[in-house]
């Protein structure tokens, strides 16, 4: 069993059974967690590499401010401080950042797993939605794309 924990293992005995029973919609939540199965970088890798990148190449960003930002985990700051200093460079590494990917193994069996049970929908932030779009229709997939 991965969980040792008994009130999770409780819980994901029910949701087996609701699933089982089908009386009840299903509806999955995706997190970060998901895009990191599928080999996307989680908020603190991915903020990591790009600072080190704009300290390096981009004069204009402030170093020792985005190493605050990011050592207080100020993310969203850290982002902005980036755009604003290099809007060409952050953009670009984004899109080199979570460009296409082969699923991993661990998202295929997710993947799978969701075909499988049928969900009525699915609810994400994650900004790959990898394989998502796939399914035949019958799925609605809500994403939050504000802050």
């Amino acid at each position: 069993m991965f969980c040792e924990d008994q009130e999770t293992r409780y819980a994901l005995n029910a949701l087996g059974l609701a699933i089982r029973d089908g009386g009840r919609p299903l509806v999955v939540w995706l997190g970060a967690g998901a895009s990191a199965w599928a080999g996307y970088p989680v908020w603190s890798d991915l903020a990591g590499r790009m600072h080190s990148r704009f300290a390096r190449e981009v004069s204009t960003y402030d170093k020792s401010a985005g190493s605050v930002l990011l050592g207080a985990e100020k993310y969203p700051r850290l982002f902005q401080e980036m755009r604003t200093s290099d809007s060409a460079l952050y953009f670009s590494g984004l899109v080199d950042e979570f460009a296409y990917r082969q699923p991993t193994p661990v998202y295929a069996r997710l993947l799978h797993e969701l075909r499988r049970v049928a969900p009525t929908g699915i609810v994400t932030t994650n900004v790959d939605e990898l394989e998502l779009p796939r399914y035949d229709g019958h799925l609605s997939i809500w994403a939050n794309r504000g802050g």
